[in-house]
């Protein structure tokens, strides 16, 4: 079991995923107080953001080319369900 602070509490850095889990939490409330314009550039940003992050392999590009061929030829895009 992780040590304790002061207060026999461990630290976030003892649970990595709570941690993660708070911050997700308090980054969906502040976005709840941001303006239209101010969300707006914050879903620009994390779009960019996870663009930088994909790895543009050849399973993904396959994806891409069998996407547009299912698109042109009048098929709903897939969407996943949260």
């Amino acid at each position: 079991m992780a040590s304790g602070g002061e207060n026999g509490i461990a630290s976030r850095s003892a649970f990595p995923q709570a941690a993660l889990m708070n911050t997700v939490q308090e980054i969906e409330v502040a976005i709840t107080h941001l303006s239209l314009a101010e969300m707006r550039q914050v879903h620009e940003w994390l779009e960019d953001a996870l663009e930088d992050q994909l790895a543009f392999t050849g399973e993904f590009q396959a994806r891409i080319e069998r996407s547009e061929k299912e698109m042109a030829a009048g098929l709903k895009p897939r969407v996943r369900l949260p």
